[in-house]
């Protein structure tokens, strides 16, 4: 009994999967089924790691993309960020400082209790 699909023809594969097998000192021979639902678990398996593989290389694409555009953005970025003496003169006192710790040590023992 040969199977076929759309895509393929599985006569060769069971006469060959006959021949060595009745070779081998009389081995059982594999079912035209079991021949038919590997192959097509290795088409599956195909189709699923090339659908993978294309995806990975739109995402780096992608980032690609975003880091060149990224290189292209405006030249003068540290507008954004503020200057460091502006974060030096905020520097809470030590008094404020001991304050948080409290509260923070107050909190964290009143969960452990």
């Amino acid at each position: 009994m040969a199977v076929s699909t759309g895509l393929f023809n599985f006569n060769a594969v069971t006469k060959i999967i006959k021949e060595s097998s009745s070779a081998a000192s009389g081995a059982d021979v594999a079912e035209p089924g079991v021949v038919a639902m590997l192959i097509d678990g290795v088409v599956i398996m195909t189709i699923g790691m090339i659908t993978v593989f294309v995806f990975l290389c739109i995402m780096v694409a992608m980032v690609e993309m975003i880091a060149f555009f990224m290189r292209a953005g405006p030249a003068n970025v540290t507008a954004i960020a503020p200057d460091a003496g502006v974060l030096q003169n905020e520097v809470s006192s030590s008094e404020e400082i001991a304050v948080i710790l409290a509260a923070v040590r107050d909190y964290t023992q009143g969960e452990n209790s």
